[in-house]
Formats: C-alpha cells, structure tokens, sequence
C-alpha cells in the first residue's frame, strides 16, 4: 500500500474500528452475552479494573484519529514512514473492530491476535526515522494502544477462565493478580528501557490504578501494584531525563 491509496485504505479502516466499537452495544450483530464490554459483568475477576478505567479508549481512539488524518495529508501522501505501517495499521483496526462481536473463547484468540498486530506495527514504528509530528500523531496513538491490549489480553484470559469455571489451582485469585501484575510490570520495564516508550507504560500505571481501586482491602495486590508503579515511574523518570539531555545536547549553539 503506497500513496493515495493507502491512505484512503488507513482512513477508512481506523475511523470503521472507532465506529464498530462505539455501536456494538446496539448492534444487535451477537447475543449481549457475546459482548465484550458484556463480559466484565458476566465473568467478574479481581484482575478487572474498575469500569472507569477503560475510559482510556477515549484518548486511545482520539489518537488513533489523528494518526489517521495526518497520515492522509497531502503533504505525507509520499512518506514512505506511512507506508512502511499500514498494513498492521490496517491489520489492528480489523482486529479491534471485530472483537465485540465475537464469543468469549474467540475473542481471547482476537485479542492475542490483536496484541501481536500491535506488537509488529510498534516495532516498525521504532525503527523508522521521527520527528516531533511522526513520534506525537504516531507513536504516541500506538503507544497507548499497545499498553492498553497488553492489559486487555491477560483480563481476557481471566475471564475466559472464570467462563470455564477454572478455580485458581488452589491459589488465591489475588495472589495470582498480583503475578500477572508483576509480569505486565516486566513487559513494560523491557518496552520503556529497550524501546525508550513512554506511553506504554503510563497505560499500565492506569490499568494497575483501575485494578488497585477493584481491590482496596487485598495486601498483595496494593503491594503489587505499589511496587511496579514505583519501578515504571522511575524507569520513566529516567527516560524522560535522557531524552531531554539528548536535546540539550544535539540543540544548535
């Protein structure tokens, strides 16, 4: 996909994922229980986040938008940085547009899929030259993205569980929301230290926020999520001085 019609393709895929999420409630395309939005009520588990948490699709989509607009500027119809992306672009707006309307079990394999789309669109983002504009309509959007479906596929696969009626293995279930707490945390050091990305992370710290406010008596989660904070704060901290530090540096006299 290159030119024009890429980004006639990449318009039109974005702004169809934004539309199909905002009306799948009345769709009427799947049995509600089919829903995912439907499922944080059918299959709750300590791992999910208060509702207000997912109110992080606004900026998600917002930036998504915008992504979608600039890339179809007069001006950027030639930059090959657009065309390098639009396929897992195009590929993640399927993805996420389709995944209302399918059933628990499916939509765990979609959201996986989705996350691994994510997974390959950020890394060709990393590698390509930026400026100012590229690393703030661009990045950024699929920055939020990525974190959030990171957080989106472990919930996935916790409900799932609970849909199939699995007990935990004899462990507390928020013993294990305190494991997948401190995985997502790992995931998210590697991306802000390899990959110098600030987005992801806060999007972890706002989902482990929303899961904190799900469980305001339990030790191990307030410990959990605590202490992975502190270490993607810091780490985030550190990148922001770097980055600012290389400016300064590379900043003409």
């Amino acid at each position: 996909m290159k030119g024009l019609v890429r980004q006639v393709i990449v318009l039109i895929a974005v702004f169809a994922m934004v539309y199909l999420n905002l009306t799948s409630n009345a769709s009427g395309f799947t049995e509600p229980e089919q829903v995912t939005i439907e499922q944080y009520y059918l299959y709750p588990t300590d791992f999910s986040p208060t509702p207000l948490t997912f109110l992080i699709w606004a900026p998600i989509f917002l930036g998504m938008i915008v992504f979608a607009i600039y890339q179809a500027l007069p001006k950027n119809r030639r930059d090959e940085r657009f065309d390098e992306i639009a396929l897992p672009v195009v590929l993640v707006s399927v993805l996420n547009g389709v995944i209302n309307y399918v059933p628990i079990g499916i939509s765990v394999i979609n959201v996986f899929l989705l996350l691994i789309a994510l997974t390959w669109t950020f890394i060709k983002i990393v590698r390509l030259p930026s400026d100012r504009l590229f690393y703030l309509t661009t990045r950024v959007p699929v920055g939020l993205f990525f974190g959030w479906i990171t957080i989106a596929s472990i919930l996935n696969v916790c409900q799932w569980l609970v849909s199939v009626g699995w007990n935990g293995s004899g462990i507390p279930s928020t013993i294990w929301v305190a494991i997948l707490i401190v995985i997502a945390s790992a995931v998210g050091a590697f991306i802000i230290m390899r990959f110098k990305e600030i987005a992801y992370g806060a999007v972890l710290l706002w989902g482990f926020g929303g899961i904190l406010v799900s469980n305001p008596s339990q030790v191990s989660v307030i410990l959990a999520v605590i202490t992975c904070s502190i270490l993607l704060i810091i780490l985030g901290v550190q990148t922001i001085r770097h980055q600012n530090a290389l400016q300064d540096f590379t900043a003409p006299a």
